[in-house]
């Protein structure tokens, strides 16, 4: 019994092969299926992929929530965007691979690690109001 895939592909290929005009060449499947490869090559040649992004990309990309960034960020486990403008930052993806290489692996849960508290400690300044780092944070 012939699945309907393999049917369908016997009837590509038939209609890949023959043709009214005798004198007319038809590509083989073989030689489709590099042209659309060749194809596929190009745009990605033409379009390469971006090499920064915006602040809710950086969090999607680490795989987080925007606020969970931010935190991770206020207390140095994520590195620092760059300003493009005023209000409007970039960070790259090569910086965001090597803080996420530097991030620490899990442990075994035997007290509080280090970064947690100091983690634990950022969220106390911020609270405050206090400086973080060289830009002031407001109490929210």
């Amino acid at each position: 019994m012939m699945t309907l895939r393999a049917h369908t592909g016997r009837r590509l290929a038939h209609r890949l092969h023959t043709s009214d005009n005798e004198q007319e060449t038809v590509p083989s499947l073989q030689n489709l299926m590099e042209a659309v490869r060749a194809a596929v090559a190009t745009k990605a040649q033409r379009n390469p992929p971006p090499a920064a992004t915006g602040i809710a990309g950086a969090a999607r990309y680490v795989n987080v929530s925007v606020r969970k960034f931010k935190a991770m960020e206020a207390i140095g486990l994520m590195p620092a965007g760059r300003a493009t403008s005023s209000r409007s930052y970039l960070w790259l993806y090569t910086e965001l691979d090597a803080a996420l290489a530097a991030l620490p692996k899990k442990t075994p849960r035997k007290g509080e690690p280090a970064r947690l508290a100091a983690g634990k400690q950022a969220s106390k300044v911020r609270k405050r109001g206090t400086a973080v780092g060289d830009r002031e944070v407001a109490a929210g």
